[in-house]
């Protein structure tokens, strides 16, 4: 008896023809050629970035000018919130011009 798997034909290559393989280099040649850089996902990005950063420095100034009473513990509160709150719009704004780069290598043969 042999020792072919079942749905295995037994070839080193899949059961993929040459021409296949032609092909499919052809299509990752082909998708590794073109640019890498979307300057729309950029731009969607920078936008996204910089709204979030100004809605939550707004929230933070609104939060922060109705509960002061006095300015005791205010400044530790206002860097806390800074920081958050870039880190927030920063990682927000990669995520956002990553996922709308990446929308037109979906349509792409090679997938």
């Amino acid at each position: 008896m042999t020792n072919i798997q079942a749905g295995s034909t037994g070839s080193r290559n899949g059961g993929l023809t040459d021409i296949d393989l032609i092909d499919s280099e052809r299509a990752l040649n082909e998708a590794n050629s073109k640019h890498r850089i979307s300057w729309a996902g950029i731009f969607v990005g920078l936008i996204t970035g910089v709204t979030l950063l100004v809605v939550l420095g707004t929230l933070g100034v609104a939060i922060g000018a109705s509960t002061a009473n006095s300015l005791t513990g205010l400044g530790i509160g206002a860097i806390i919130w800074t920081a958050l709150t870039v880190l927030i719009s920063a990682y927000m704004a990669g995520y956002t011009a990553v996922r709308a780069g990446n929308q037109g290598l979906a349509s792409s043969p090679a997938c």
